[in-house]
């Protein structure tokens, strides 16, 4: 029994040594390094992209079997096909 006691000790004494190491770690990230962090992730979540448009898959007409959806925004006119 006693051989039982001191395993459980020792099982114990290691979770807890790891959870104050995790606790200490993340004391050090969010006080310490918390403002070079914050800079790394504003440069890394903003980009500026080009993104062209896709004109070509967006015909329809008499020469077409698709069904399609003419949409007006404003005052110009988009057709979607609906399939």
């Amino acid at each position: 029994m006693k051989l039982i006691e001191r395993r459980i000790g020792l099982l114990f004494a290691v979770f807890l040594t790891l959870l104050v190491i995790g606790a200490a770690r993340s004391a050090w990230l969010g006080v310490v390094k918390a403002g070079t962090l914050k800079q790394a992730a504003a440069t890394q979540q903003e980009s500026d992209l080009i993104v062209p448009a896709r004109r070509q898959g967006c015909r329809s007409g008499p020469d077409h079997s698709r069904i399609s959806l003419s949409i007006v925004i404003g005052r110009s006119r988009t057709r979607l096909p609906v399939a």
